[in-house]
């Protein structure tokens, strides 16, 4: 009778505890990634390339095309500057941010820029493992695992919606 009444006691404790989990889990919602994150604090999603527990997004301003990071610092949110490169608005560019040494990153190169409108896509040659390269209100980017990538490295196509393909090698314009 003990026995009984103690599988008994258990077994409701085991319930209560898992309605406590799944009431919490529901009020909570679904976690927050860092795209969903960049859509609050005022990164246009569709311009968010997801690098796993972060995320990077070119944006276009007074200053030229730079890159944001959106990562957690001190469990919330951020949107942080990563640089800013002057360069024609409106009109085809590469630039170049690359980390090198022991940086514990997992993706540590980026290039990204403007394009001419009606450019869809920017790629790279030669580096298989890439993400990014759509390009959202006239700025790209395209992150890499590869470090220390110098310009001569990066061999760019610019794709158009007309099919139209634009290639060449390095980065441009000369002052970027």
């Amino acid at each position: 009778m003990v026995n009984c009444r103690l599988r008994h006691l258990q077994s409701l404790i085991r319930s209560a505890f898992v309605l406590t989990l799944a009431w919490q889990a529901a009020a909570c919602g679904p976690a927050e990634g860092p795209v969903e994150a960049a859509a609050r604090l005022g990164v246009d999603p569709a311009s968010v390339v997801d690098i796993g527990n972060a995320a990077v997004a070119p944006t276009i301003g007074p200053a030229g095309i730079s890159i944001v990071a959106i990562r957690k610092r001190d469990g919330e949110w951020v949107v942080s500057p990563i640089t800013t490169s002057p360069g024609p608005i409106g009109a085809d560019s590469l630039h170049l941010f690359s980390h090198g040494g022991a940086t514990g990153e997992e993706w540590n190169s980026f290039a990204f820029g403007t394009a001419a409108p009606g450019t869809e896509r920017v790629e790279l040659a030669g580096f298989p493992d890439q993400r990014g390269g759509r390009v959202v209100h006239g700025a790209w980017i395209i992150t890499l695992r590869e470090k220390d990538v110098s310009p001569q490295d990066l061999e760019w196509r610019f794709i158009a919606d007309d099919g139209s393909i634009r290639t060449g090698v390095g980065i441009f314009p000369p002052d970027a």
